[in-house]
């Protein structure tokens, strides 16, 4: 089995990476309560930019503990293989900067083979 997500998953949502840095505070309070202040302290930001940075990072990592923790359990079950990527090349389109490495964007560097002649 082979699977990961690319560096920007979420470009399409409207908001993707773009909380102010009061919001991004809050939400860290709402999401993990008690432990907000020990969230922000790993994924600081101290602007409205950098809170959009930090958002990213989380989402980033979040994304890949539970991709590990996917093909751990896989692996587990099955004695199978995983394979897992992360990819980040920003597709060549200079007039929609903001979509990045979007969801999807790996698909044109595929080569699909069925096994098949």
């Amino acid at each position: 089995m082979m699977t990961g997500f690319n560096a920007d998953e979420g470009a399409a949502f409207p908001g993707y990476g773009k909380k102010t840095l009061e919001e991004y505070q809050k939400s860290a309070h709402e999401r993990y309560e008690d432990d907000g202040n020990r969230f922000l302290s790993m994924y600081p930001a101290y602007s409205d930019s950098a809170a959009g940075i930090a958002q990213k990072s989380s989402l980033r990592d979040l994304a890949a503990v539970a991709l590990e923790r996917l093909a751990a359990v896989h692996t587990g079950l099955s004695g199978d293989e995983v394979f897992l990527y992360y990819f980040e090349r920003v597709i060549p389109r200079p007039e929609r900067p903001e979509f990045g490495a979007f969801h999807t964007a790996e698909v044109p560097y595929c080569s699909w083979h069925t096994g098949s002649s």
